[in-house]
């Protein structure tokens, strides 16, 4: 007996998914572009630094969420992993003696972990659609001048 599960959609609904998700993912890609930008300013200008982190953790986590499709305990986890990435680069912005290319590297092998960590909480299908609007967003980013 073959037994169905919530990843055989037929083609052309998968087709249909990837492509809207692919332009909601830009949209997301983008807005983590201006939380993490914006860091060090909000740091300056929000007197609790913790609350803004838990606020723009929320976000990122819940637009992740709608895009590849989560449930609670993956929200949670996802939550918690992006309240300590956006931490660490907090942390590292604030470090002003820091040498760039010291910051670069770590920032490289922060995003590194944190993708890691990340593609470890998904489903091997929420992995291949994380993947795709990954691979989406980086060619938008080629793209740019």
């Amino acid at each position: 007996m073959h037994n169905k599960t919530a990843y055989s959609l037929p083609f052309f609904h998968t087709l249909i998914l990837i492509t809207s998700m692919k332009k909601a993912y830009l949209l997301a890609a983008l807005a983590l572009s201006v939380c993490t930008s914006n860091l060090a300013q909000a740091a300056n200008n929000e007197p609790d630094d913790t609350a803004t982190i838990e606020r723009r953790a929320v976000v990122l986590t819940r637009t992740m969420a709608s895009k590849i499709h989560l449930d609670e305990g993956q929200y949670l986890k996802l939550k918690q992993l992006n309240i300590r990435m956006l931490t660490e680069m907090e942390s590292r912005q604030q470090e002003g003696n820091t040498v760039v290319s010291a910051l670069d590297e770590h920032t490289a092998a922060m995003q590194a972990q944190y993708q890691s960590d990340m593609l470890a909480l998904l489903y091997p299908a929420q992995q291949q659609l994380y993947r795709q609007l990954e691979n989406s967003r980086m060619a938008f980013q080629g793209t740019r001048p």
